[in-house]
């Protein structure tokens, strides 16, 4: 027999027992991960193609690239379905399942396979609405959520709808995607308009908190990713300052509380938070038309009387407490100086002596792109009679207690 005969078998054999291979390794659960050749990671670039090759093909596979077929562990399926309040589609609202994350489709289904089992944690989230979160513990069974509806309004995504919300839709009201003051944080409702239909969604869904409402929802706050957390003022050292005003009543009588900023720069949103003892006074509604349900203060005259918007504008008569917030609206500019930020209508109901306190005065800036806190403006109530009655001691403006 000739040597290129001798050669040929050689081969034949070589292909034979090869594909022998292949056969044994399939059916016993080996995989091959890749294929062998010149310079593939495989066979050194540098050996050649030649009747030998299949039996160096053979030898690297032998050696190296074979590797035991391993089936992922499988679990169960976890779905459910996120609605994103105000508008007409909910697609767009990332569902996490601890590190793994999707999107819903337009309909807010969503499904995660292959869920281990255990417990985990599942987060709801969406550029410009309040999170939520809720505890899944798998075991053998596919885990139906309970619907969720995510709120409209937290604009900066720092965990609570308040007033910055509100003050970064003023600041951007009336836009649309071509306007030079345009915020696409501020759309909530995806219209390509920020207007009052934005607006509401901060007023309605005022000082709610995250966790949003979800039935099985965790009370704890998971740590806040940076994307979480708002802009806060460089300078957050403002002293709070309480105001006292300590009366001699004349039963019946009507004064008017003043709560006036003093050398304030550029404000553009403010929130107050006023406490009275309510068996001596009885706050007056200033709005008694049917169309605004409560009892409300007047609004001062210090920010743009045409250009704003009242957030919120509470008084209940039965614990004594006042909650007042108004953000400027574009074009409005913001504010410098001193004047009147709100008028509480008082009737003396009682004989005794009683005092208000300013609780809390929040002052925003028109800071782009997150409004800055003011810590340098004071707000001070000034008592008005409007029947010239001395009836009011002076007041006492002293530090909150630390």
């Amino acid at each position: 027999m000739s040597k290129i005969q001798v050669n040929r078998v050689i081969n034949l054999r070589s292909w034979v027992v090869f594909a022998l291979v292949l056969v044994v390794m399939f059916t016993s659960g080996v995989v091959l991960f890749a294929r062998a050749g010149p310079g593939n990671g495989i066979l050194p670039a540098q050996t050649p193609i030649s009747e030998t090759t299949p039996q160096l093909y053979l030898s690297y596979i032998q050696t190296a690239f074979i590797s035991p077929l391993v089936t992922p562990e499988q679990g169960q399926t976890v779905r459910g379905k996120v609605t994103l309040e105000r508008r007409t589609s909910s697609a767009g609202a990332q569902i996490c399942v601890d590190e793994r994350c999707r999107l819903t489709l337009d309909d807010g289904a969503f499904s995660f396979d292959n869920v281990t089992a255990g417990d985990h944690l599942l987060t709801a989230d969406h550029k410009s609405y309040l999170r939520s979160w809720h505890s899944i513990s798998v075991e053998d069974e596919t885990i139906t959520l309970p619907d969720v509806t995510l709120l409209g309004g937290d604009i900066n995504r720092d965990d609570i709808i308040e007033l910055i919300d509100g003050e970064l839709i003023g600041l951007a009201w009336n836009s649309t995607a071509e306007s030079l003051h345009w915020d696409e944080r501020a759309d909530i409702t995806a219209d390509g308009s920020i207007n009052v239909l934005d607006m509401v969604a901060v007023q309605y869904n005022w000082d709610v908190k995250a966790p949003g409402p979800w039935v099985g929802a965790l009370t704890a706050m998971p740590e806040l990713t940076e994307s979480h957390m708002g802009a806060t003022s460089a300078d957050n050292t403002q002293e709070a300052i309480q105001v006292y005003a300590i009366t001699q009543p004349a039963l019946g009588k009507e004064v008017e509380l003043d709560i006036q900023v003093e050398e304030v720069s550029d404000l553009y949103a403010a929130h107050l938070r006023l406490t009275f003892d309510p068996t001596t006074l009885r706050v007056q509604d200033a709005d008694p038309r049917d169309s605004a349900p409560g009892i409300q203060i007047h609004v001062g005259d210090f920010l743009d009387p045409f250009n704003q918007f009242i957030l919120v504008n509470e008084v209940d008569n039965s614990i004594g407490i006042i909650d007042f917030a108004v953000t400027q609206l574009a074009p409005a500019l913001a504010r410098s100086g001193s004047g009147v930020l709100a008028m509480v209508p008082f009737e003396v109901k009682g004989e005794s002596s009683s005092e208000v306190a300013l609780i809390s005065a929040r002052l925003l800036d028109d800071n782009q792109p997150d409004p800055e806190e003011i810590p340098s403006a004071v707000c001070i109530p000034t008592f008005t009679d409007p029947f010239e009655q001395s009836i009011y001691m002076p007041l006492l403006l002293r530090p909150a207690a630390s």
